[in-house]
């Protein structure tokens, strides 16, 4: 059942832990660093071949490697580029908030009835973003306007 909360309650969450990816950092750190320094994510397109458009730049996310922010990569081996930055960014905002999540028995002691997430994600066009599909279908897909970007936050009621 969902509870609907009164704004006039006492009820409060928490952010405990946050995670990010996109064009300018694979991290909180990274991208914070990125702001500071007025670093830009824009470039020229390298997941497709962009001639045909008229536009050859993007802010694409560039050398992800999901096993690098995982505990378990083999347990998402057949994830699309798109689910790779949300499971990610999930597993980082889970680590920095001591949220065992990559396990069947967590040792945290949280209530996962209790446990919220808050996903933010720009538009991944599938088939473009993914390697496992052929070149071919890129040329009858649409036109993309951005490229993937996923943060995640954890929360948990305090």
């Amino acid at each position: 059942m969902l509870k609907m909360l009164n704004r006039d309650t006492n009820e409060r969450v928490v952010i405990t832990g946050m995670g990010i990816v996109c064009p300018v950092g694979h991290d909180v750190e990274s991208l914070w660093q990125a702001l500071l320094t007025g670093k830009s994510g824009a470039a020229k397109t390298t997941i497709f071949d962009a001639s045909t458009f008229p536009t050859t730049f993007g802010a694409e996310v560039k050398d992800y490697h999901l096993p690098e922010h995982t505990a378990n990569p083999q347990l998402h081996e057949h994830s699309n580029r798109g689910s790779g930055f949300v499971i990610g960014a999930t597993a980082q905002a889970c680590k920095q908030a001591a949220i065992d999540i990559e396990t069947d028995q967590p040792a945290d002691g949280i209530d996962r009835t209790r446990l919220g997430i808050y996903l933010g994600a720009g538009i991944v066009i599938h088939g473009i973003h993914d390697p496992k599909v052929p070149d071919e279908s890129i040329e009858t897909a649409p036109r993309p306007t951005a490229r993937g970007r996923a943060q995640q936050t954890a929360v948990r009621p305090g």
